[in-house]
């Protein structure tokens, strides 16, 4: 089954119903759900008669619109596999990705045509797509509606993204059509996806057009998310009146600062990418009372894994969390299997991704166990009693020394009950733990309330920064690479 036909359900359930609200551009887009179908019959027919054979790959730049979710749907209606990067992506990972997949064609905006141009491995590309026709490219918005959907077998590859690369070189990920299809049916099976929802994750946009939900593109700049305009994504809930939001940590943390009677109608929020620490969800809480959060552990090889309902987290669980317990992540979603193998949380199940495009990134993080392969996620945990599972922190930051062993989400979930702090990183460096807190604008940090809230974690060294190092992706998780090679500046 092509994965698209899930979306094409859709048009025949709710034709009438808004499927995209996109607020990119100068004036709102709206798109029916038989709207959207028509578009990208339209782009699938344009790719089918261009005589690029099913299977090929489409390197796409284009910023994410409408247009970007119509142009995908049309590739997928082709049997073409749409080769996407991060939104804030550059020149090194575009140049990697195509060394990686070495695509028979290119899909971009007019801006991205010429960034095409400055990449060498796309020069001599062929087949050339984009929305307005720009350079000699063949337009996707023009020509009649192809009923036509390219038949793919389960294993045909149907997506191709690459990891964060938070921990190293963002690696290839090939999403079959079963893969992708297993992904979207654990999302709509894990939230309530309904009403109308501003969403900047591209899956989780995906899985909603898969359920017949209605998603915003908002205005803000989603190649940052820790520096997004808080009062412009709070303008975009006020003016659609979005029931949900779907955003990572960094972005939500933002949204505190906006004017929260512009965020009423939210009644629900989902998030993830990231720690989601219990305090920003308290404060989230505070200003919407009637908002239900749920937050989301995963990975790019395996989304989702657990979730968690923050209106099940009692005060003893919170109050865990602040004594050096770890970060409550939930319960496993439908469809995953989730143990601790020798510390390390691993995972198996039909929505995850066996193996990367480039095979010797497999031992990494592949395990086969019980003729099943899992996905090491590189976290330490452990599962309670009650089958929750818990977040220690990543196993490359564990600190062994002369006190012992010290997991690091163990330290900084504890600290992210301290107001007055935006972030912080435990490292371990020559026998020495150094805490490094990066404050909140203008406050101050008192060094002598964080080691009485830390007393376990045998502090050596407290270290302000102005601004510590986050994945490129989410701005959510601290890159302890780049820690340690801050400190040795």
């Amino acid at each position: 089954m092509n994965v698209v036909e899930l979306l094409q359900q859709q048009a025949a359930g709710v034709p009438d119903r808004n499927a995209l609200i996109d607020l990119t551009g100068r004036s709102v887009r709206t798109l029916t759900y038989a709207q959207f179908e028509r578009a990208a019959a339209v782009a699938g027919g344009v790719f089918r008669r261009s005589g690029l054979a099913a299977g090929s790959s489409v390197m796409v730049i284009h910023p994410v619109n409408a247009d970007l979710y119509v142009a995908l749907a049309g590739m997928l209606r082709a049997g073409l596999i749409p080769v996407v990067c991060d939104p804030g992506a550059g020149h090194q990972q575009f140049n990697r990705a195509c060394s990686t997949v070495s695509p028979k064609a290119v899909f971009a905006s007019a801006a991205g045509c010429l960034f095409a141009a400055t990449i060498p491995a796309l020069r001599g590309v062929r087949y050339r797509f984009s929305t307005a026709g720009f350079l000699g490219s063949i337009k996707i918005s023009r020509g009649p509606a192809d009923p036509t959907i390219v038949a793919r077998a389960d294993d045909d590859p149907a997506l191709i993204t690459f990891t964060s690369g938070s921990t190293g070189l963002p690696k290839a990920l090939m999403r079959t059509h079963s893969v992708l299809r297993a992904q979207l049916d654990a999302i709509r099976a894990t939230l309530p996806l309904e009403g109308v929802e501003i969403i900047t994750m591209p899956v989780v946009l995906l899985a909603n057009l898969a359920s017949g939900a209605t998603s915003v593109i908002p205005s803000i700049d989603l190649r940052k998310p820790g520096a997004a305009s808080a009062d412009g994504l709070a303008q975009d809930i006020l003016l659609t009146q979005a029931t949900g939001i779907v955003a990572p940590p960094a972005m939500l943390d933002g949204l505190l600062r906006a004017e929260p009677s512009k965020l009423r109608s939210l009644r629900r929020i989902v998030t993830g990418g990231g720690p989601v620490m219990p305090s920003m969800v308290g404060a989230l809480q505070a200003i919407l009372p009637a908002a239900e959060v749920h937050s989301i552990y995963g990975s790019s090889e395996a989304e989702p894994i657990a979730c968690l309902a923050w209106s099940s987290v009692s005060d003893v669980d919170v109050e865990a969390m602040r004594c050096g317990a770890g970060l409550l992540a939930g319960t496993a979603t439908p469809g995953s299997t989730v143990r601790v193998h020798d510390g390390e949380i691993i995972v198996a199940g039909s929505h995850v991704v066996p193996g990367y495009l480039d095979a010797s990134f497999d031992a990494e993080t592949k395990l086969r166990l019980d003729e099943k392969i899992w996905h090491r996620t590189g976290d330490g945990g452990y599962v309670d009693p009650s089958g929750r599972l818990w977040l220690t922190g990543r196993i490359g930051a564990v600190i062994r020394d002369r006190h012992g062993i010290m997991e690091s989400f163990r330290v900084e979930c504890a600290l992210s009950f301290n107001g007055a702090l935006r972030r912080s990183a435990l490292i371990g460096t020559s026998s020495r733990r150094t805490l490094l807190v990066e404050p909140r604008r203008g406050a101050v940090v008192d060094e002598m309330s964080i080691r009485r809230a830390i007393p376990w974690a045998h502090v050596d060294n407290v270290q302000r920064v102005g601004r510590l190092p986050v994945d490129r992706r989410h701005n959510s998780k601290i890159d302890y690479p780049a820690v340690r090679r801050m400190l040795k500046r």
